[in-house]
């Protein structure tokens, strides 16, 4: 009985040590770095949990918020810190970081409780730059948090590397590939034309003097001599008809109309774009101003949430996605009575995909929507008025169509995710 007992004890004693090793498999280590270079900004961000920052900088815990913005006096602290610890080369020369966002975000996965701190020191280019070395020197030292090495996100132009610093290699250099794609500026439809009034003013001109002329001269003219002059008024003028052409808007008839079919695809296809371009925002302010340019003021607020949840993952801490393909895989005008409305609806179907590093891997989200988007005039503009969810699928990145949690894990460089 008691080997029995015993027996029962190990087996749980294993069975809990399993479900506490998984509930522990995707907890963050101590602090990482997430670096993005771009063609004017390289930022690095240094995350760490608040315990680190107190023993790397002497700021308690208890003094830093459980979530939101760090104070300012701490601020100058951890600045003038993180620019010691942190050197950065921009094609050879040494550039200066600057801390940018400072703060602290408290979360709970799998029943822990944990608080973070997230530093972003900015380094600005003038000019896109061909190389950036980065060295970080402070690690484990003087801290109770054991860790040999510190994890690296490096995302450069869409191409994303993880890897990890150690004291005895704390830097790499990245080097700008020679054929960096680039996407190009987002181009939205321009203003509507108003209908256009063709005036031949050269035409119209020939017509006046030979009218002129036959009034002055009717004393004179004879029948045959009037039709002559008449028929040479008419020639000139058809001949003259290319020449001079002016267009003017038409004073009568609507501002505009509802466009063929292709120009209606072509036009949602930029607006689609646009409205997912706007999330590359630095701030919700900066969102919100894009956006303008491709949704009407009524949708902006619902629309940003709608994408904005549409892109968490919990899987991830919480963390928002960044959108780095959308795909519209098919779309049609759907028909309407009004035919001359200044409006049309489309039916669609697209995807989205976003990625989020953390924690020293990525995670991925792929999104499929089906969906009514009404496209409206506005102000002489078009823009996307109404949209209508008919139908949201999550795609995973182990296989479309697999339920969340079943894709790999990838390997074990940290390319892959969950």
């Amino acid at each position: 009985m008691l080997r029995v007992t015993i027996l029962g004890l190990l087996v749980l004693g294993v069975l809990l040590g399993h479900r506490q090793r998984t509930a522990l498999a995707h907890t963050p280590p101590p602090a990482y770095l997430s670096i993005t270079i771009s063609d004017r900004l390289t930022t690095i961000r240094i995350v760490a949990q608040v315990g680190v920052i107190r023993d790397w900088v002497g700021i308690a815990p208890r003094d830093l918020p459980f979530q939101g913005t760090i104070a300012p006096g701490h601020r100058t602290l951890l600045e003038r810190k993180l620019a010691g610890w942190l050197r950065v080369h921009v094609d050879g020369v040494p550039a200066r970081a600057t801390l940018g966002e400072a703060t602290v975000e408290g979360f709970q996965d799998h029943g822990f409780t944990w608080r973070y701190a997230t530093l972003e020191m900015r380094v600005p280019t003038a000019i896109p730059p061909k190389q950036v070395g980065i060295a970080w020197t402070r690690y484990a030292e003087d801290t109770n948090y054991l860790f040999d090495d510190i994890a690296v996100e490096r995302e450069a132009y869409g191409e994303s590397r993880y890897f990890a610093l150690s004291p005895s290699e704390p830097e790499f250099i990245w080097h700008r590939p020679r054929d960096v794609a680039d996407p190009g500026p987002v181009v939205l439809p321009p203003p509507i034309r108003p209908p256009q009034l063709v005036l031949p003013l050269l035409s119209l001109g020939l017509a006046l003097l030979g009218l002129l002329g036959m009034v002055l001269l009717r004393s004179r003219l004879t029948g045959r001599h009037r039709a002559a002059l008449l028929a040479s008024t008419l020639l000139l003028a058809a001949l003259a008809w290319p020449v001079a052409r002016v267009e003017v808007e038409r004073p009568w008839g609507r501002p505009a109309a509802r466009p063929p079919d292709d120009e209606a695809l072509a036009i949602f296809a930029s607006l689609h774009r646009g409205t997912y371009a706007a999330l590359d925002g630095e701030t919700e302010e900066a969102v919100y101003d894009q956006l303008a340019g491709s949704v009407t003021g009524a949708l902006l607020p619902s629309l940003y949430l709608d994408i904005h949840r549409s892109m968490i993952l919990q899987e991830a801490g919480g963390a928002v996605a960044k959108v780095k393909k959308t795909e519209i895989v098919d779309a049609e005008v759907l028909p309407s009575e009004a035919e001359d409305a200044a409006w049309f609806t489309v039916h669609a179907r697209w995807r989205v995909e976003g990625k989020v590093g953390h924690w020293g891997h990525s995670h991925q989200r792929t999104n499929e929507y089906t969906g009514h988007i009404t496209v409206v005039a506005v102000d002489g503009r078009w823009k996307i008025a109404a949209l209508e969810i008919l139908d949201e699928v999550r795609l995973d990145e182990g296989g479309l169509g697999k339920p969340p949690g079943e894709a790999g894990r990838g390997a074990a460089d940290g390319t892959g995710g969950r």
